[in-house]
């Protein structure tokens, strides 16, 4: 909500802020672990399974598909009914992963693919046309604009760690 804030306050004449709560963070269970270094690596590397049946965000945590199926589900119907051309989603790294597996349409076995920098910006672009029955408008197509864009460090000079293994100093 700050950063959308920071963002809007910028804009001439802003939208008012809508909060989505399916748009957000996943919902991170319980991990031991023998000491801190274990324990951001199990967080860091959190997205690797995704893909896999079952597999949550850390134990006892809200399972990717959960995750995938609410966060999919908002931005459709963000991207369909809207009264807009323009939108400004500001997530975090785990609903941004998801949302870029969703618009590839590579789902949650692509999303640990996607490198998500802090204070990141991705452009995705969506053609929307009427549903053949006139009832309501479907996605015709998508195409992926920008991915990962980090106005700090646009050629990713010495950004060879993740946005997690830097967090935790890994």
């Amino acid at each position: 909500v700050s950063t959308a804030e920071l963002v809007l306050r910028r804009q001439d004449g802003p939208p008012p802020l809508e909060e989505e709560p399916q748009l957000e963070e996943l919902r991170g269970g319980w991990a031991e672990a023998s000491g801190p270094a274990e324990m951001a690596a199990r967080i860091a590397y959190a997205f690797d399974a995704a893909g896999t049946p079952g597999a949550s965000f850390l134990e006892g945590g809200e399972t990717f598909a959960s995750a995938y199926g609410r966060v999919s589900d908002a931005l459709y119907r963000i991207v369909t009914t809207g009264a807009w051309s323009r939108a400004l989603v500001v997530a975090h790294e785990g609903v941004n992963r998801i949302a870029l597996g969703w618009a590839c349409g590579g789902g949650l076995a692509s999303i640990s693919a996607f490198e998500q920098d802090l204070a990141c910006v991705n452009v995705i672009d969506f053609d929307v046309v009427p549903e053949q029955n006139g009832q309501g408008l479907k996605i015709e197509r998508t195409i992926m604009k920008a991915v990962n864009l980090t106005p700090y460090d646009y050629l990713k000079h010495g950004m060879a760690r993740t946005s997690l293994e830097i967090i935790f100093d890994l």
